[in-house]
């Protein structure tokens, strides 16, 4: 996310050459790639706009991309609780079961509203 940081502090958000829109689908997407990706994204998009770069300014699949994580998943939500409940609240193998990094999964739990260290209480009673 340093790479968007600083698109911002370059002044290409605040001078609007990105819309609002472009903008939150950015930082809410989970970029599973590496930071070149993010890289090459934002350039391509910036080189084909006429103003501001907006949703428009992407290719299709990654726009579906953009879109998809918009709106928080259930089924990711669902899957996130299941195995924390799974693996008694060990943030570590729950990671592994998901196949995410643990930084990932403490993403999601923040992301979903799931407070770490309450739900250790809850298991314990």
């Amino acid at each position: 996310m340093s790479t968007l940081n600083e698109v911002v502090l370059r002044g290409a958000v605040y001078n609007d050459s990105f819309t609002l829109e472009a903008v939150e689908a950015l930082v809410d997407y989970d970029w599973p790639g590496n930071i070149r990706d993010l890289k090459n994204r934002l350039g391509a998009a910036f080189i084909s706009a006429d103003a501001s770069v907006g949703l428009k300014a992407f290719p299709e699949f990654f726009r579906r991309q953009l879109q998809e994580t918009k709106a928080p998943s259930q089924n990711e939500r669902i899957r996130l609780l299941s195995a924390l409940f799974n693996t008694s609240w060990n943030k570590t193998k729950a990671a592994q079961q998901l196949q995410w990094s643990q930084m990932t999964l403490y993403r999601k739990m923040e992301k979903y509203g799931i407070p770490s260290k309450a739900m250790r209480m809850v298991n314990k009673n």
